[in-house]
C-alpha cells in the first residue's frame, strides 16, 4: 500500500522529528506544505482516573489549507482547523473518484452537527472516537 500525508507543517525541530519519522515509514511527503513563519501548535491531554481533558492551542492559520488533487483510492480525513467546512468542500471536489474516511474532531461534532452530517453519504468509513 502506498501512503502519503497531506498536511502543513512548520521548521522547527518538531516538525523535522515529523518529517524524519514519515521517512522511516517510507510515508510520500510530496504533499506537505513547509510553513516557516509558523510556530509548531501544540496540545496537552491530561487524564486522571478515567476522565480526560485537552489542553488546546486555538491557533488561527490564514488561508487555509491547499487542497491538492491527489487520485488516491482513499482519502482519509480528519479533524481540521476552523475553516474545515470550505476545506472538505474543496477535497470532495476536487477527488470526485475517491472514497473517503472520515474522523471528525470534537469542533466538527460540536459546532454544528447538521453541517457534519451533510459529509456523510460522501464516506464510507466513518471513525467516531469515544472521548
Amino acid at each position: 500500500m502506498k501512503t502519503a500525508l497531506a498536511a502543513e507543517i512548520a521548521e522547527d525541530e518538531f516538525s523535522q522529528r515529523i518529517i524524519s519519522a514519515l521517512t522511516r515509514e517510507n510515508v510520500d511527503q510530496s504533499l506537505i506544505r513547509r510553513r516557516p513563519e509558523e510556530s509548531p501548535h501544540f496540545n496537552i491531554v491530561l487524564s486522571f482516573e478515567g476522565e480526560r481533558t485537552i489542553l488546546e492551542e486555538k491557533k488561527p492559520y490564514g488561508a487555509g489549507v491547499e487542497v491538492p488533487t491527489v487520485g488516491a483510492k482513499m482519502i482519509y480525513l480528519s479533524s481540521l482547523n476552523t475553516e474545515w467546512k470550505k476545506t472538505y468542500d474543496e477535497i470532495f471536489a476536487s477527488n470526485p473518484n475517491s472514497k473517503f474516511a472520515l474522523n471528525p474532531g470534537s469542533r466538527q461534532i460540536n459546532e454544528n452537527r447538521s453541517e457534519l452530517i451533510k459529509y456523510f453519504p460522501k464516506i464510507e468509513i466513518l471513525f467516531v472516537n469515544l472521548q
